[in-house]
C-alpha cells in the first residue's frame, strides 16, 4: 500500500490495492464526494458471438476494441455487483453522493440500490460523437451511462458555474487512451464543480490512469484513489506529480511508502 502526498494544492492519496480491502479502515464520514468508474457487466460480449467477438473483430472493424475488452477482463472489470460495492463505500461518506459509469446492464441495480435507501438519483450519459458504425443486432452502442446517487439534501450548490456545467449529456470522441475505460477530464470537472465545494474530498476506488485526481489538482479538490493494477497505478501516480508539478513549478507529490 503505497501513501502519496501534496501538501502544496492539498492532499492528494493514493492507494495500491484493492478497494475492498483499502475502502473498510478508512476513517468515516471523510468524503465530500466518489466520482468512479467500476466494473461493467458485458453480458458475454467477451467470449460471445456478437460484434465484439474475435470471430467478428474484422467484420465490424473492432479489432482494437476487442483488446480493450480482453484487458478488462483481465483486471477483472468484466463482472461488478453494485450493492456490495455501494455498501462498502457508503461509511467513508459525510452523507451518500456520487457519480457512478456504468453500462445498461447495470444501471437498474444502481437505481433498485438508491431507491431501497430513499436516495435521490439521476442518469447522465456520455456520447460517443465518433464511434465505430459497428452493431450486432440493433443500434451503435454510443453511449455510456453515469448514475447519480445523492442522500436527499445535500445537494451541493456551486457558484460561477456555466450551464453546460448542469447538462446531463457529454460528447466526446472516441480516440486511443491510456486506459482502455479512461474517462475525459473535461467531463469529469462538471461533477466536481457541482457537486464538491472547494477544499472538499473527492474519492476514486477505481482511479485507473488518474483522471478523477487531475480533475481535483485542477480544481483545488483533494483526492483519494485506489488502483489494485500496479502498472496503473505507477501510470496514475506519474500522470497527478506531472500535473502536480505543471500547476507549483517546484515541490513533489510523494511522501512515504506505507
Amino acid at each position: 500500500m503505497t501513501e502519496c502526498v501534496n501538501m502544496a494544492e492539498g492532499k492528494i492519496v493514493l492507494y495500491s490495492g484493492d478497494c475492498y480491502e483499502i475502502v473498510p479502515p478508512m476513517p468515516g464520514g471523510s468524503v465530500d464526494l466518489v466520482i468512479t468508474d467500476p466494473p461493467y457487466n458485458f453480458d458475454g460480449q467477451v467470449h460471445g458471438g456478437g460484434m465484439f467477438s474475435a470471430k467478428n473483430k474484422e467484420k465490424y472493424g473492432r479489432k482494437r476494441e476487442v483488446a480493450m475488452l480482453k484487458e478488462l477482463e483481465t483486471l477483472d472489470s468484466v463482472k461488478f455487483t453494485p450493492s456490495v460495492f455501494l455498501d462498502l463505500i457508503k461509511p467513508t461518506m459525510k452523507r451518500f453522493y456520487g457519480y457512478f459509469f456504468c453500462n445498461k446492464t447495470l444501471v437498474a441495480d444502481y437505481i433498485e440500490w438508491a431507491k431501497s435507501r430513499k436516495y435521490s438519483y439521476d442518469i447522465l450519459c456520455m456520447i460517443k460523437a465518433n464511434p465505430i458504425p459497428a452493431h450486432s443486432t440493433h443500434h451503435v452502442s454510443n453511449l455510456e451511462y453515469i448514475v447519480l446517487i445523492w442522500d436527499k439534501g445535500t445537494y451541493f450548490q456551486g457558484s460561477g458555474l456555466s450551464p453546460d456545467d448542469y447538462k446531463k449529456t457529454f460528447v466526446t470522441n472516441c480516440q486511443k487512451r491510456m486506459h482502455p475505460a479512461e474517462k475525459p477530464v473535461e467531463l469529469l470537472e462538471r461533477f466536481v464543480r457541482t457537486s464538491c465545494p472547494e477544499g472538499g474530498v473527492v474519492f476514486d476506488p477505481f482511479m485507473g490512469s488518474g483522471s478523477t485526481g487531475i480533475t481535483c489538482l485542477n480544481n483545488k479538490r483533494n483526492f483519494i484513489g485506489v488502483e489494485k493494477n500496479e502498472g496503473y497505478f505507477n501510470l496514475a501516480s506519474e500522470r497527478i506529480k506531472a500535473r502536480q508539478d505543471e500547476i507549483n513549478g517546484v515541490g513533489t507529490l510523494f511522501g512515504e511508502a506505507i
